[in-house]
């Protein structure tokens, strides 16, 4: 938003890098999110105030310019974690409800995706569950989650973690629950790919990645993004997270996809 909407009325938009992307038969999960300033003014006390009438004019704006070409709107990344949102759950249930109201003002087609919890952590969202209409509810479930080892008791747990957010969210539960942002590592948790896998290791790891994506459908999870799937040269959190090795040549974890 502080880009796309850095000023009350002032837009400017991505519609080359957009339209390139779409003529790729890629499709975009948008996130309306790093609000403007004067979207989260501070008071006198020195708290964050965020204004949801200008969040929900900006994504009405945003979801009509695009109408057409980005059809899925995740409202918010990570609101849990204070780095991203820096206010209550209540205040979040407020700015959440307006983002999702502009998004189908501007584009009664577009789908809202939320709440974007986490795992081990689900009960951000049941502070304001309760005064949250139900006809306002996500289009999909949202939620982040990164594993990298089986645990100690061989038990990756997809569908116990699924059900339990399941019952939490009850009526307010989309039609499918999406991870996000994870991954499928193969290694310990911060190993550095400085070197390249040796044939055992790509082995193990394609095993392991790939029944990881076979446990994660298993056990509810209807689309996984990863972060990130780009070529990369550097390494990026321990390496983990990338397809592509320093020569170019897949890594265990594409090779768990592709065979998946």
């Amino acid at each position: 938003m502080k880009w796309g909407n850095p000023e009350p009325g002032k837009y400017q938009w991505a519609d080359e890098i957009v339209d390139y992307i779409r003529a790729k038969g890629i499709n975009i999960l948008a996130l309306p999110d790093y609000p403007s300033q004067f979207m989260t003014p501070t008071n006198a006390q020195g708290q964050v105030v965020y204004h949801a009438d200008a969040y929900r004019t900006w994504c009405r704006e945003l979801s009509r310019h695009y109408k057409g070409r980005i059809a899925h709107y995740e409202i918010w990344n990570e609101p849990w974690m204070p780095y991203f949102w820096k206010a209550g759950h209540i205040e979040f249930g407020k700015v959440f409800n307006a983002g999702a109201e502009g998004i189908r003002e501007g584009d009664p087609n577009a789908k809202v995706v939320g709440w974007c919890t986490e795992f081990t952590a689900p009960q951000f969202v049941k502070s304001f569950l309760k005064s949250y209409p139900v006809e306002k509810k996500p289009d999909f479930n949202s939620i982040h989650y990164y594993y990298r080892s089986v645990p100690g008791d061989g038990d990756l747990s997809y569908r116990r973690i699924v059900d339990n957010n399941l019952k939490m969210f009850g009526e307010y539960a989309g039609r499918e629950i999406w991870n996000t942002e994870g991954n499928m590592t193969v290694s310990h948790p911060f190993y550095a790919r400085m070197r390249r896998f040796d044939r055992i290791e790509a082995d193990r790891g394609v095993a392991f990645g790939t029944r990881g994506w076979a446990e994660s459908v298993a056990g509810g999870i209807a689309k996984t993004f990863l972060f990130t799937t780009h070529n990369t040269d550097n390494v990026h959190v321990g390496g983990l997270m990338t397809l592509i090795d320093y020569d170019r040549s897949p890594t265990p974890q594409a090779a768990a996809t592709a065979v998946t």
